[in-house]
């Protein structure tokens, strides 16, 4: 019978409409890679998401990467944790000039099946 592992799967929902933001992403794709010890993202030249919101009146679209990571468990609490994450991802952001509002990071529980 198979074991398993807890986790979190995490997935950040990057917006790539530019050449900066595409460094930025690369950056974020490099630290998450050091940070979980690996990823799984979609196409970085041609994405395959676009995300839509209402601001106002106006209806925003972004073309966006998605990053998935499965983690260890944290060792604190998962907000903190998290919180932590999206400021270090919006700083790639505002390192090369497309700071970001907002963006969506999120975190679910799962059983990674191992042996």
């Amino acid at each position: 019978m198979g074991q398993f592992e807890e986790r979190y799967r995490i997935s950040l929902f990057l917006p790539n409409n530019n050449a900066e933001q595409a460094v930025a992403i690369s950056g974020i794709i490099s630290a998450a890679t050091a940070r979980f010890g690996g990823g799984t993202h979609s196409a970085e030249n041609l994405p395959v998401f676009r995300g839509y919101w209402k601001e106002g009146n106006q209806i925003i679209r972004d073309n966006i990467i998605l990053l998935i990571a499965d983690a260890p468990m944290p060792s604190g609490d998962l907000p903190t944790f998290l919180a932590n994450l999206k400021r270090e991802v919006k700083q790639e952001y505002e390192i090369v000039g497309q700071p970001q509002e907002e963006m969506w990071i999120t975190a679910e529980q799962i059983h990674l099946v191992i042996g």
